[in-house]
């Protein structure tokens, strides 16, 4: 203990920069806990480094900044796939590309920052390493949730290393699975500053939250119910593999559509009725092409349906919108006759990439392309189409939102996500998109089929296991049998980030009775 306290004394008396420079180091490591690396050991050496960094701060600047540096450093190398999505497009917006890299990050920092400012009031380090965990879970749940939100790289996703360590998310949800693990690090991050008998005592609980986590879910996955799939509901999904520069690209469009037709019918099983194209797969006003509605008929099974991506566009009055057209990003149901018989319009769209917020002040445009920015659907839907299961669609990174993915009056029994990370490449992106895709799965209790245009495109059962699925740039079809919903619906899809919630207010009130004896 007394060696940790020399060291805790000389990280109180260095200089600001050097605590930031430290802070940036330890929230970067943190990154590789995250998919695809899933080092998830690291944490219980990054996490303590960081709290003991918050808890060595001796005015509420150096601890609002030493927050501030490590919630940078773990976005700034979590998130610098964004920027990628620019940099395709760089003649247009390479000068967007520093804001993207670098100032998305400061800005979602500023939520760590004032955790860091949080922990400043308590007066002890047991305290204050307490503090910085329950800090950090509530800057998560802000940074998912306020102006729009981006739960993206919660520090549960650690877990998704092993299916089994994510199974209490059918209970507690990410949040909840975040909670767990930033308790076990926390807890590990106290042990240099405990006496002796403590010690053993932090240890054994640092352990058993991720080993009876683990035990849970093989409980859970050993015993689950059979929800292998009817031959009923037989589907193709269909990932072209087609890179982002060429989809647009109208030199390109009838070859990219007819890839599309023949992946759609190249060695299809008679037992196929559904086709899957993922989002924007249609790179035109689709629900507008007769020619490409009736062809899309004509390829499709008997009694078939194709479920794809499209922009859609309505005329409107130049009372409703100045430019006298809304523009959506949906997905269309085409059936064997060529009509359209389903629509699902986007309700959560990407700021900056979709539309411009305040953009009577930003003179810019939006990164996808078009001068209409896209206009918001309704919100979660439940959809009936061609007698399959009821249906939620989710377009893109409407899936990243937990809680938020299904219609609670209507509720699904499967989960559809269109999805085009052709913008991020090879990077980490798509493997974390993945996960967080599976997550809903493990939550809901309902399969989640995933089309991607270059991949991952997947088959996630309602345990998120994945039964099938198509490499990161890849072109291919995946046949299968729509998995089946468990029976009950799952403690989380009942109850919402509240056991999260519950579990948090104890943390913190624990604190205030921490704080308030010792003064």
């Amino acid at each position: 203990m007394h060696k940790f306290m020399t060291i805790l004394g000389g990280l109180q008396v260095a200089s600001i920069k050097k605590k930031m420079l430290l802070g940036v180091v330890a929230g970067a490591v943190m990154v590789l806990a995250l998919p695809p690396y899933y080092i998830y050991p690291i944490l219980f050496a990054a996490f303590p480094i960081s709290a003991w960094l918050v808890a060595a701060a001796r005015t509420k600047k150096q601890a609002f900044w030493t927050g501030w540096a490590i919630g940078f450093g773990y976005l700034v190398f979590g998130l610098y796939w964004i920027s990628h999505a620019l940099i395709i497009f760089s003649d247009d917006f390479w000068w967007m590309v520093p804001f993207a890299a670098i100032g998305l990050p400061a800005f979602l920092a500023i939520y760590t920052g004032l955790a860091g400012l949080s922990v400043y009031w308590l007066k002890s380090v047991p305290a204050r390493i307490l503090g910085w965990g329950a800090a950090w879970l509530v800057a998560e749940w802000l940074r998912g949730t306020m102006l729009t939100g981006l739960p993206w790289n919660l520090i549960g996703q650690s877990w998704g290393m092993l299916n089994e360590m994510t199974q209490l998310a059918a209970y507690i949800g990410i949040y909840g699975i975040s909670l767990l693990v930033v308790v076990a690090a926390t807890t590990f991050a106290l042990i240099p500053f405990s006496l002796p008998k403590v010690q053993k005592a932090l240890l054994a609980i640092a352990i058993l939250i991720p080993v009876g986590s683990y035990g849970f879910g093989a409980y859970r996955l050993n015993t689950a119910e059979d929800v292998n799939a009817s031959e009923a509901f037989g589907m193709r999904m269909v990932q072209s593999g087609i890179p982002q520069k060429e989809k647009w690209d109208r030199k390109y469009s009838r070859r990219n559509f007819d890839l599309h037709l023949s992946l759609s019918i190249k060695d299809r099983p008679d037992w196929v009725r559904t086709i899957i194209w993922p989002e924007t797969a249609a790179a035109f006003m689709l629900a507008e092409d007769k020619l490409a509605l009736d062809t899309i008929g004509l390829l499709l099974p008997p009694d078939g349906v194709l479920l794809t991506g499209a922009p859609r566009r309505e005329f409107v009055s130049e009372d409703i919108d100045p430019q006298g057209v809304k523009l959506y990003n949906s997905m269309l149901a085409v059936d064997k006759t060529g009509q359209v018989s389903e629509v699902y319009d986007k309700a959560h769209l990407v700021p900056f990439g979709e539309y411009v917020p305040l953009k009577e002040i930003l003179p810019i445009d939006k990164v996808t392309q078009g001068a209409v920015d896209y206009s918001s659907g309704p919100g979660p839907r439940s959809l009936n189409i061609n007698g399959l299961p009821m249906v939620g669609p989710l377009i893109c990174y409407e899936v990243i939102f937990p809680a938020q993915v299904v219609n609670e009056i209507q509720p699904p029994e499967w989960l559809l996500n269109l999805t085009n990370d052709a913008w991020y490449g090879r990077t980490s992106g798509p493997y974390q998109h993945l996960e967080i895709t599976r997550l809903r799965a493990i939550e809901e209790g309902i399969p989640v089929i995933r089309s991607a245009n270059t991949g991952i495109s997947a088959v996630i059962d309602p345990y998120g296991r994945i039964l099938q699925s198509i490499p990161l740039e890849e072109s291919g079809v995946v046949d299968f049998y729509l998995p089946n919903a468990i029976s009950e619906k799952t403690v989380f899809h009942t109850v919402g980030n509240s056991i999260f919630g519950g579990l948090l207010a104890i943390w913190v009130i624990l604190l205030i009775v921490m704080q308030r004896r010792k003064n």
